[in-house]
């Protein structure tokens, strides 16, 4: 797979989903040490800013590479940081998506819209010929 352009933008009913430009590094930090957050995911490893700027370098490269998109979620209505999408490629042609959203935003639908959305953008454009997600135990939601 090749790369997208930076400036991709994917639009639900209620959120836009773009690439993580690092001046939302201070929301993921928030998102990622929120006691709610689950402490079994690879973000929680990060503790300070710097540890979310090496994140999103590295979510940076995979994106230039074209074998990973992160986007970022944020409300259409106020710009509002929501989460984050990912769909990563896994073998030619099979995608998987992970997404996570702020803890004080659960149970309002955004990951199921958000997500919809991601699957959709990884069988139109990427081409994907199957896409598959997995879920902890834990979370019966997803």
């Amino acid at each position: 797979m090749s790369s997208l352009p930076r400036s991709l933008i994917l639009s639900t009913a209620r959120c836009h989903l773009r690439f993580p430009e690092c001046n939302l590094a201070p929301e993921i930090l928030k998102h990622v040490t929120d006691e709610r957050f689950p402490r079994d995911l690879p973000w929680a490893l990060a503790k300070s800013l710097d540890d979310i700027s090496d994140r999103l370098t590295q979510i940076h490269e995979k994106w230039d590479e074209g074998s990973a998109f992160c986007l970022a979620a944020t409300a259409n209505s106020d710009g509002r940081y929501l989460g984050l999408m990912t769909v990563t490629s896994t073998e030619p042609d099979v995608w998987a998506i992970a997404y996570t959203i702020l803890p004080s935003e659960w149970r309002r639908g955004y990951a199921t819209e958000c997500a919809r959305c991601t699957m959709n953008f990884g069988f139109e454009r990427l081409m994907a010929r199957r896409i598959w997600a997995g879920a902890a135990s834990w979370n019966a939601s997803s």
